[in-house]
């Protein structure tokens, strides 16, 4: 994968379109496999601000606390395989 380079890319999306909700998923995306667990809490953190209401929600609030407990936890490859996408 090349995540730096899709984080990168990303970037200039969320910076102009910072209240669509859906770049902040993006983003968020894109940090899970680097398993820095604090920067994808964040992204979705600020999704829910912008879009608590809608049926997206309740899958990103279960995603963000599946985050949240790994905060600075390597995941083994085992694990990952599990978890899915």
């Amino acid at each position: 994968m090349r995540l730096p380079e899709a984080e990168n890319s990303a970037r200039p999306v969320i910076l102009y379109a910072s209240n669509s909700p859906v770049t902040h998923v993006l983003l968020a995306e894109i940090h899970l496999p680097q398993r820095n667990y604090a920067a994808p809490v964040a992204d979705l953190d600020i999704y829910l601000r912008l879009d608590l209401d809608s049926s997206f929600s309740v899958r990103t609030i279960r995603a963000r606390a599946e985050a949240q407990r790994r905060p600075s936890q390597k995941l083994t490859s085992a694990t990952a395989d599990k978890s899915g996408p």
